[in-house]
């Protein structure tokens, strides 16, 4: 929680061992169109969990390439001028 204040993305691509990514809430807090969450290629990851007010000022979040994936849980106020993206082996 409370964690990575000015960070404008976070790129989480090609983990193959990854299999749950878990971020506390009011982290990610810099605004911005251009910020961004990519979530890519990460064959083994089956949940994400983000708590509330993270990502807020973050202008997108592309979630792509994650077959196995069981669980997606966005708290409240999250990502709220993102635009949202779920693409193909989801």
């Amino acid at each position: 929680s409370n964690a990575f204040a000015n960070a404008n993305a976070l790129n989480l691509s090609g983990l193959s061992g990854l299999k749950r990514v878990g971020v506390g809430s009011s982290s990610f807090r810099r605004a911005g169109t251009s910020n961004a969450l990519h979530v890519r290629e990460c064959p083994s990851l089956k949940s994400v969990v983000i708590g509330d007010d993270s990502f807020a000022g973050f202008g997108m979040i592309e979630i792509a390439s994650v077959p196995v994936l069981e669980e997606l849980q966005i708290g409240a106020s999250c990502f709220a001028a993102a635009s949202f993206e779920l693409k193909g082996g989801v």
